[in-house]
């Protein structure tokens, strides 16, 4: 088997292309959004306050649980999908219809559960404010402009819902204002983004890939990505469920001062992923050239993100608490640390991408289910002793936790499954 030389490898080779312009973009474009979203974040909680900012936060993670059932063919496989069919008509449709059809259900679901009260009276104008949200995420274009490699685009729509978040924050919430508000925001802020996304597909609305008619076509997919599908609601165990969690295990003005840390770090985070979700068709294209090839770009990446992830985590852990409750007040003070330790939690994600796309491009998904489902199984244990004890403080630890493990198996995986003769071919090359 022919393998490129090892000087044909040099990141200096590969950076100057336009995966470079591409970054570029996506990094201004990505700070443009996190100084918009750093700034509404922090009018919205002070104006908010611990409790109303955990009722909206509720409806939120909610609907985040939600989400899982919608998005029936996860992005991972949307991209693989649709790539593969140079992002034909029908792919996309696929894709579309069969999430059209759960937004559906969950809509008359929603209905049903409504006209019987089931929803407290104390939470309906919250449910009728926030209940299209998760529909909203389910449609968004992201996977598409992904698998076109238009990841700026991608950034550029993520600007336009930050633009929109902001101006309404600035225009019409004020002091001792309501969750209402900040789900209002979120919900005009998130549509803004989706139609700014499927514009720069060019590919037209996602209504005009809706076709019920269709419905086998979707189911197909929906079998097709089961693995995939069942992986993102284990990934959901151990990163999302400690919101609810939270709320139910603790106090909802805990949930609030939480929420803003996660908030403010789910928005760096975007940021910090860029290299892995910029580079995941690469892999694909090198995986095509060997399991080797991937496997020794994965290293080279592996290892300079090591370097400066280790000096900022320090950083971070020292400075993140008290810039935190400098920036959001006293009120929202003890979430300071918590807030540091989910930080140094992304900045492990980044190196956790490296492998875990990498497993992804070579369709390795049961091998990621698995690593997923032993991180769920200790995230979920780990939780449910530690936050009844510890809050916040107890869910920020468990995150970090469970990253690192992430890491740790996501190598061994990614290992283990190149091809022997590959792999035998590799250890003779580096005696």
């Amino acid at each position: 088997m022919d393998i490129p030389p090892l000087k044909d490898l040099s990141l200096h080779k590969i950076l100057h292309d336009k995966t470079l312009r591409k970054g570029i973009s996506m990094v201004l474009w990505r700070l443009f959004s996190l100084v918009l979203t750093f700034s509404s974040s922090v009018w919205v909680a002070r104006c908010l306050g611990p409790e109303e900012m955990g009722r909206s936060g509720f409806i939120l993670a909610t609907g985040s649980q939600v989400l899982l059932f919608l998005v029936v063919c996860p992005n991972t496989f949307a991209i693989r999908l649709a790539k593969g069919s140079n992002c034909s008509a029908d792919a996309i449709a696929s894709i579309v219809t069969a999430r059209a059809c759960m937004s559906i259900l969950y809509l008359v679901g929603l209905g049903i559960a409504a006209l019987c009260g089931f929803i407290p009276a104390s939470w309906s104008m919250l449910v009728l404010i926030g209940f299209l949200y998760p529909v909203l995420i389910a449609l968004d274009a992201g996977w598409l402009l992904q698998a076109q490699e238009n990841q700026p685009a991608q950034y550029k729509s993520g600007a336009v819902l930050a633009v929109v978040g902001f101006a309404y924050a600035a225009i019409f919430i004020r002091p001792g204002g309501y969750a209402a508000e900040d789900l209002t925001s979120r919900m005009l802020s998130t549509f803004a983004g989706l139609a700014a996304a499927w514009w720069f597909t060019r590919k037209g609305t996602p209504f005009r890939y809706i076709k019920l008619t269709k419905w086998r076509r979707a189911v197909k997919a929906f079998w097709e990505s089961r693995i995939l599908l069942l992986t993102e609601f284990v990934v959901y165990v151990f990163i999302g469920l400690e919101l609810p969690m939270l709320a139910y295990l603790s106090t909802v003005e805990e949930l609030g001062m939480y929420r803003t840390a996660v908030q403010l770090v789910s928005a760096g985070n975007s940021f910090l992923i860029m290299l892995p979700m910029l580079y995941y068709p690469r892999f694909i294209e090198w995986r095509k050239i060997s399991s080797i090839y991937l496997w020794k770009m994965q290293k080279r990446f592996f290892f300079a993100a090591v370097v400066g992830v280790i000096p900022v985590s320090l950083v971070t852990l020292a400075v993140g608490p008290w810039a935190y409750g400098l920036v959001f007040g006293a009120e929202f003070g003890p979430a300071g640390l918590p807030f540091a330790l989910l930080l140094v939690s992304k900045l492990v994600v980044v190196i956790n991408g490296i492998f875990a796309w990498g497993l992804w491009a070579r369709s390795k998904d049961g091998a990621m289910l698995g690593v997923m489902v032993v991180v769920a199984v200790f995230s979920l244990c780990s939780n449910l002793y530690f936050i009844p004890l510890y809050g916040m403080l107890g869910a920020a630890s468990i995150n970090l936790a469970s990253e690192v493990l992430m890491v740790c198996l996501t190598i061994w995986a990614a290992k283990k499954n190149i091809r022997k003769d590959e792999l035998d071919l590799y250890e003779a090359e580096n005696r």
